[in-house]
């Protein structure tokens, strides 16, 4: 009879441990798709950055062979 409250009780510790362990898995997982997505976002910024920046270049080599 001890036993099976003793089994009992083990059921249910890890039955709870189990679903921590998913809550913190999920949570682990939604940081790093925020992680992911400020990258993302981070690399579209510096890439648009990047051909503002050869456009103003190119637009300045087009002005330097234009005829007054």
């Amino acid at each position: 009879m001890n036993s099976f409250k003793m089994l009992k009780a083990a059921l249910v510790v890890s039955i709870f441990a189990f679903a921590f362990s998913g809550v913190c898995t999920s949570l682990a997982v939604m940081n790093r798709q925020q992680a992911l997505r400020e990258v993302s976002r981070y690399n579209m910024v510096w890439a648009v950055s990047q051909a503002i920046g050869e456009f103003y270049r190119f637009e300045a080599r087009l002005a330097a062979y234009s005829v007054p």
